[in-house]
């Protein structure tokens, strides 16, 4: 069949913890990236306090970037996620 069970990952306990903060932007293709200048954003996010990660994409909806931010989160020990479309 089409349909699939979703399994979500365990929570992290944050208690305590100092935030790691990763920031996803998105472009949406042009709908975002004609108006805002993304990667200033991204740029911008990055200096921003506790923030250990930032990118761009271009559409954060596709199965193949959420895939990518999953990643991101345990990579870079992620505790608090910002996406940005």
């Amino acid at each position: 069949t089409l349909v699939t069970k979703k399994e979500y990952p365990k929570e992290k306990d944050v208690v305590g913890k100092e935030p790691r903060i990763g920031v996803f932007v998105c472009h949406c293709g042009i709908n975002i990236g004609s108006v805002v200048n993304v990667p200033k954003v991204v740029e911008y996010a990055k200096g921003l306090p506790n923030v250990v990660y930032a990118e761009q994409n271009l559409y954060t909806c596709s199965q193949d970037t959420q895939k990518k931010i999953r990643e991101m989160i345990e990579k870079h020990d992620l505790n608090r996620v910002v996406v940005a479309s």
